[in-house]
């Protein structure tokens, strides 16, 4: 059938305004099409700016081609290039920790296999600076096949490092605060016994001189006397103890510096010792002839050394003790070391017997007595006159306990 002329140009028109309506909505849909790429761009940018600038970094891993998928900040975060290792996760073994390896990748590999449905593990990984660093990853399988077998796997990868050393220092403050608890808790139970032992024997021999009414004291009433003496010195040394470390503690310890005779002193402290020696042990010291002179306090430097050789005195049942000063070419003292014969050290306990309340035996039941004060004093001492107070020793071979003194003005010597 034929269309007029007229007809005709009615369907024409108005396919052609169908079209032109068709290209309006194209249009529409490009302008928003492009919007929305825009937006899903600057939601992507804005999203992996988001990635990069935190801890948080995002995987995906396709099981099927064995290739992972990171988000760029992953090997920034470790250190290392963009591509320095390709997309299986295989590389991950040249730079995990050796003891993380075996518990980590088996239970991806698991995961991977189907096994479990989430992934999470935390291990450590090795940085282009050789460092170790945490990472706790997490991941849930996303997609299957028919059969059931995971297809793809994503997840997030978190930086941990510094929760872990948080953690770590949170462990070992712990763990200090304990170990001070339990030194001073012994300190308490051995005090018990350091304080009635002299007391009792003080108001014992008090007691028994009170019989003395007409005044007149024999041999044995002044054996008492010594007796009574010793052990109100032995108190006295205990109590002045506990107030000096209470004042290191507090920051409260003032010093007085000066310029001190060490060979003065030194031989001041040894005859000062030397009535108090056990049968079977001598003391001597070995330095050279001369004046020689130490910018110290010299209460404070008097009261270490003394610290030095009655802990010398204490642990040495036979020998010498030997106080030795070591200077240099122009006479110059450089330390002091006060070496014994006695009973030693082990190692483990090397630097534990300069904490507070602490000796190298621990317990009610150890065999020396004393507050566990006197080395944490004299090293806090030292170190406050710029000095400093190690010591060397093997259990059985006796201990050398050395005080480094700083470089003294060329006036000293």
């Amino acid at each position: 059938m034929m269309l007029s002329a007229s007809e005709l140009e009615s369907a024409v028109a108005r396919r052609t305004h169908e079209l032109e309506q068709a290209l309006a909505k194209l249009e529409e849909e490009k302008v928003a099409l492009t919007l929305a790429v825009r937006d899903a761009r600057a939601g992507e940018k804005q999203l992996q700016g988001a990635l990069d600038g935190g801890r948080d970094f995002v995987w995906e891993y396709d099981c099927r081609t064995g290739v992972v998928f990171r988000s760029s900040g992953w090997m920034s975060m470790l250190g290392y290039d963009e591509g320095a290792f390709d997309s299986s996760p295989e590389h991950w073994t040249e730079i995990a920790h050796p003891g993380d390896q075996e518990l980590a990748f088996e239970l991806f590999r698991k995961f991977m296999e189907g096994g479990i449905e989430f992934h999470e593990a935390e291990y450590r990984l090795r940085d282009a600076a050789g460092e170790w660093r945490w990472v706790s990853s997490k991941g849930r399988i996303i997609e299957r096949d028919a059969t059931g077998k995971p297809v793809r796997a994503a997840g997030t990868s978190t930086d941990i490092t510094d929760r872990k050393e948080a953690q770590e220092a949170l462990r070992a403050s712990k763990e200090e605060a304990e170990r001070a608890n339990r030194a001073k808790s012994e300190f308490l139970a051995n005090m018990s016994h350091e304080l009635r032992t002299p007391l009792n024997a003080v108001i014992g021999f008090a007691n028994v001189l009170r019989k003395n009414r007409d005044g007149r004291l024999n041999d044995t009433d002044l054996t008492f006397l010594d007796r009574i003496q010793a052990n109100g010195v032995h108190l006295l040394r205990m109590i002045n103890d506990v107030l000096d470390i209470a004042k290191v503690e507090a920051g409260l310890m003032q010093l007085t510096f000066s310029i001190v005779r060490l060979d003065e002193l030194i031989s001041a402290s040894v005859a000062q010792c030397e009535g108090q020696l056990q049968a079977g042990v001598r003391m001597r010291t070995t330095f050279p002839s001369g004046p020689m002179s130490v910018r110290a306090d010299d209460v404070r430097l008097h009261q270490v050394i003394l610290n030095l050789l009655s802990n010398a005195m204490k642990f040495t049942e036979r020998g010498e003790i030997v106080v030795s000063v070591q200077c240099d070419s122009t006479g110059s003292p450089l330390s002091v070391d006060v070496r014994d014969s006695g009973i030693g050290i082990p190692m483990d306990r090397a630097d534990a017997i300069f904490n507070s309340f602490e000796q190298a035996e621990s317990g009610t039941a150890r065999r020396f007595g004393g507050t566990g004060l006197g080395l944490a004093i004299s090293r806090s001492l030292c170190e406050q006159m710029g000095f400093t107070l190690t010591v060397a020793s093997e259990l059985g071979s006796g201990s050398t306990f050395t005080i480094g003194f700083a470089p003294q003005p060329a006036h000293s010597s």
